[in-house]
């Protein structure tokens, strides 16, 4: 998936850290203090969401975009269709 959106961003590169699969013994990662794409497994999706208030959260199973803050509730809805399209591929 993550490979999916550098090829989204093109012809933009993305400059910041790059981890498409995070493993459970690095979690500690997401508090790196800089901009970052990673991904990891859904069964680790409740524990990433606690280790930080700053952290985009989205869930491509279900097609969700949540903040692990409560301070951000000015998120947009992800397009219906783009949600879609995520569940069946």
């Amino acid at each position: 998936m993550a490979e999916c959106f550098m090829l989204y961003i093109h012809p933009l590169h993305w400059q910041h850290p790059l981890v498409p699969t995070l493993p459970h013994q690095m979690l500690d990662f997401v508090m790196a203090p800089t901009a970052f794409l990673m991904g990891c497994h859904l069964s680790h999706f409740e524990e990433v969401s606690a280790e930080t208030d700053d952290l985009i959260l989205i869930n491509i199973d279900d097609g969700t975009v949540s903040s692990s803050s409560s301070e951000l509730s000015d998120l947009p809805a992800v397009p219906s269709a783009a949600a879609e399209c995520f569940r069946t591929r």
